[in-house]
């Protein structure tokens, strides 16, 4: 049983920062987004919404301090998102230096709060590395599930534009897409 209890964490865990995998968080969206439509018909206030998150400049920091370097960057920021979020949250290495947060049960408002949350966290406290403080920031993208919406890949898609949308409005900050499709940031 033990060697099978391995496997199955080889299987669904990154092996860096030891969150889900993309293959694991990917299954738990699709899991969440399934359980949220059951939901969605019973209950009009039911929400589910998603966080993106990205480490700023951080092929910069691969290039000056290395990679070893930049997976200790990696497992620390991993560490941050984990600990801002509730119990019941997901996270995941969604890819390279992104992660994908679900947020089961929340809508649009408590998604805002839980992204600015993570992004305080990485934000306050620098890095050693190089016997040097080293200044770590994230931009983050937010979407809310709509209830016209039948699978996760709209809601996920939203929530990379808002990551763009943040990168592009100067990075350290969170954003997301209106209905409109505009652009909104809180100020800083």
């Amino acid at each position: 049983m033990r060697a099978e209890e391995h496997l199955q964490q080889l299987a669904t865990r990154d092996a860096l920062t030891g969150l889900a995998n993309r293959a694991e968080i990917m299954e738990r969206l699709r899991e969440e987004t399934a359980g949220w439509i059951r939901r969605r018909d019973k209950d009009e206030n039911a929400a589910f919404s998603l966080v993106m998150v990205d480490i700023d400049k951080f092929k910069l920091i691969n290039d000056r301090f290395g990679h070893p370097a930049g997976d200790r960057v990696l497992r620390e920021v991993a560490e941050k998102i984990r600990s801002a979020l509730r119990e019941y949250d997901r996270v995941g290495r969604y890819g390279g230096e992104e992660f994908l947060v679900l947020l089961p049960g929340t809508g649009f408002d408590g998604a805002l709060a839980s992204a600015e949350r993570i992004r305080l966290a990485v934000e306050e406290k620098p890095i050693d590395l190089e016997q040097t403080q080293h200044p770590v920031t994230v931009s983050l993208g937010v979407a809310t599930i709509r209830k016209e919406e039948e699978g996760f890949q709209e809601v996920l898609k939203r929530a990379d534009e808002g990551l763009y949308l943040a990168k592009e409005g100067g990075r350290n900050r969170v954003g997301w897409l209106a209905a409109e499709q505009t652009l909104l940031l809180p100020a800083l």
